[in-house]
């Protein structure tokens, strides 16, 4: 017998609050506000919390998620009464489900029919495919699943036909943050549409590292406070919307040269440091009401030194710090439970056991579902694991089930998903945060943005060129320009050019008043270099030797410390990804139409730090 209940969807809207952008006012060098960390600016003109709407619900709640776990209700009472112990063990997992995979359905299906598995995780696959897999699962639960995914830019990062958001780095440049909580809204809204519960997201790592291989863009950057702020304007917006965040990945994987995904990383910081900067978001949004955390695979001896565990494994770490010192009261996900991290050094089973003993709640994606069940239930009857503590774990899991309306679970409705998920809010928010971002880190003699006389069709004194690189032959930010009224010669090379192409296309502007030199790439891991080729950045470092050369960056931010020559040219703007949205933000910023106000997010060497912008 199902234990679904069926009611209306539970949708709250939070406000939007009015985008207001500041302008960088320092000399060029970097912030001159008074307090400072990293060089980035600690103090903000802006709010540096957002209140949780604790407004009435349907059914008559008033609850944020953590007064939820901490008052749980007659629902999750009920459902705690008809669970067998074999059926509470089995909420504690989450399982994955690949959309466009028809054997994992199969498989996923016939799970649900024999356990009552707590959630699922969405992978790879297409809206309307994932609702209908949703729909169907749900209706094979027993108990409603909690539905989760990693949609960090919005769902697009799992599903196509969707739109996305840009990479946390980018939104780390803004000033202000209200377009992230606007942001967090409208990703909570898709989630809803679909069907979902939980966003592992915002990611709160600190990262001050340049060779980290898995966080770079998906970090709000190097500045605690900035990385809390954003974080909890991200956070909050999900959660008053009531889509649970998971603030990742805890004790803080900013600092790491190492994947995860791969191996296990070492963090060798002491316990000192650990508590001024990598716990410092965690405790924060802790403070303001955070409901979900993911804990994560790295080896951090200051915390637990038992060779080769990683902390999401560790008792000191999980329960000692996250829960004692730091008081998190919320839910707890490990990270997946199939990652090298972990599996590299303990079987499978035992990773689960020791996952629950360390104090997770939730245990993410294990290697082998029935594998894990049997080593939980094994720990039980063993006397190693308690059911007392299963079952506080499962009534937390219960009680964020009831936070976000599973206790009146309708199924999605697929009629008109794909156009309500496109339906062009995104494109708005996308555009104001693209043009918020834009950071100017050198401007020679105030070379931009162009003077107004240039782009006047009248006075023709001055001669403009545009080279871009990387590109298509005319793109989004030429075609832009020329919208604007801006008349360029323009030229296009590939990655690959050689450079004898690169001597001729110099030659050709060297009477030019103005070369803007656009680089275009979508690299954004330091395996491939982040995207900047030999032949690219042999032809970035010529084009500099033009007098009056500008260089516009379409790239994530850690490739402009893979360009050579770029401090030789007169002025140089970050975008930070390469996007319709940039190229357009690129344009009108080149052409004065809104003030620079970015800030540079990260250090890359000892020209281009962490705080940097500008004046015009």
């Amino acid at each position: 017998m199902r234990y679904i209940l069926s009611s209306k969807h539970l949708i709250l809207f939070a406000f939007l609050f009015p985008v207001v952008l500041i302008s960088c006012r320092n000399n060029g060098t970097g912030s001159t506000n008074t307090e400072t960390f990293n060089g980035l600016s600690a103090n903000s003109s802006q709010p540096d919390t957002w209140v949780l709407s604790d407004a009435v619900q349907p059914g008559g709640e008033k609850k944020t998620v953590i007064s939820q776990i901490l008052d749980p209700g007659p629902w999750v009472d009920s459902v705690m009464a008809i669970l067998s112990h074999e059926e509470k063990i089995e909420q504690l997992f989450v399982v994955a489900i690949y959309p466009y995979n028809k054997s994992n359905d199969t498989t996923i299906s016939q799970l649900l029919r024999e356990h009552a598995i707590g959630g699922i995780i969405i992978m790879k696959g297409g809206p309307v495919s994932t609702a209908k897999r949703i729909n169907k699962y749900q209706n094979l639960s027993k108990i409603p699943l909690l539905v989760c995914t990693d949609a960090e830019w919005g769902v697009k990062m799992r599903l196509d036909s969707v739109p996305r958001f840009p990479y946390q780095l980018a939104l780390g440049a803004m000033e202000g943050d209200e377009l992230v909580y606007e942001m967090g809204t409208l990703i909570a809204r898709q989630h809803q549409r679909l069907g979902i519960h939980v966003n592992f997201a915002p990611v709160v790592d600190i990262n001050n590292n340049p060779r980290n291989p898995v966080i770079g863009m998906r970090s709000f950057g190097e500045n605690k406070r900035n990385v809390m702020r954003k974080g909890w304007a991200y956070a909050a917006g999900l959660q008053n919307n009531r889509i649970l965040a998971i603030g990742k990945h805890f004790p803080g994987h900013g600092d790491t040269d190492v994947d995860s995904h791969l191996d296990l990383p070492v963090i060798r910081h002491s316990l000192s440091r650990l508590n001024e900067v990598e716990f410092y978001p965690f405790r924060e949004m802790i403070n303001k009401g955070l409901g979900g955390i993911m804990t994560t695979h790295l080896y951090v001896p200051a915390i637990d030194a038992t060779p080769h565990l990683a902390a999401g494994l560790s008792q000191p770490a999980v329960t000692g710090i996250l829960k004692g010192e730091l008081g998190f009261k919320g839910l707890i996900f490990t990270d997946a439970l199939n990652m090298k991290g972990v599996t590299k050094y303990f079987p499978n089973g035992e990773i689960d056991v020791k996952a629950l003993l360390a104090g997770n709640d939730v245990m993410l994606m294990p290697e082998n579902i029935k594998t894990s069940l049997a080593a939980v239930k094994k720990a039980i009857a063993d006397g190693i694991i308690t059911m007392k503590m299963v079952e506080e774990k499962v009534q937390k899991i219960l009680s964020v089930k009831r936070w976000v309306g599973l206790n009146r679970y309708q199924p999605t409705s697929i009629p008109d998903l794909l156009k309500d998920l496109n339906n062009g809010e995104s494109n708005s928010l996308n555009q104001r945060i693209a043009n918020a971002s834009v950071t100017l880190l050198f401007n020679k003699n105030h070379a931009l943005p162009l003077p107004e006389e240039v782009s006047d069709p009248v006075s023709g004194g001055s001669k403009v060129a545009v080279i871009s690189i990387g590109s298509d032959p005319f793109g989004d930010f030429q075609n832009e320009l020329k919208h604007l009224g801006l008349r360029f010669e323009h030229h296009s090379i590939s990655s690959q050019s050689s450079e004898t192409t690169a001597k001729q296309i110099l030659a050709d502007v060297k009477g030019y008043d103005h070369v803007l030199v656009a680089v275009h790439a979508n690299g954004f891991r330091p395996k491939n270099n982040y995207g900047i080729g030999a032949n690219m950045s042999k032809a970035i470092a010529l084009f500099s030797r033009h007098p009056h050369a500008s260089l516009i960056a379409f790239t994530d931010a850690f490739a402009l410390g893979k360009m050579q020559g770029i401090e030789n040219y007169q002025s140089v703007v970050a975008l930070y990804q390469n996007t319709p949205f940039t190229q357009k933000a690129g344009a009108h910023a080149v052409l004065g139409k809104f003030r620079m106000t970015g800030k540079f997010p990260v250090t890359l060497n000892d020209k281009i730090t962490a705080g940097m912008c500008a004046s015009e």
